[in-house]
């Protein structure tokens, strides 16, 4: 089974790309559809690992209706469990097997943050 990884690209990032200064005024709601038509998308399958990097806000995991658990030994996240979306920040992970847990696997890789 395949499940749809999509990568919210930054805010500032886009805002930058589309010419826009920090100190500028904007139509922030051009700046917001632009970011969702930069919208990346990953298909993995069990057993795969994945990236987040910088360029990324962020991403969601989309686990349609399969029960999907965000494990992590690092105490500054919590288990999630979801049978619907999972958000997850920048980083390395890998997707089980059974494709039932999504493993955080690293922290301080400066190639993510």
């Amino acid at each position: 089974m395949e499940y749809l990884i999509t990568y919210l690209p930054d805010f500032e990032e886009t805002m930058r790309e589309m010419g826009y200064e920090d100190h500028e005024d904007y139509d922030s709601d051009s700046v917001l559809f632009q970011q969702g038509y930069n919208m990346e998308h990953l298909y993995v399958v069990a057993g795969e690992s994945f990236k987040i990097k910088r360029k990324h806000k962020g991403a969601t995991f989309q686990c349609d209706g399969k029960n999907v658990r965000l494990f992590s030994d690092h105490p500054a996240f919590d288990e999630i469990k979801s049978n619907q979306h999972i958000g997850l920040a920048l980083g390395k992970y890998r997707l089980s097997d059974d494709g039932k847990i999504i493993e955080r696997l690293d922290f301080d890789d400066e190639d993510y943050y």
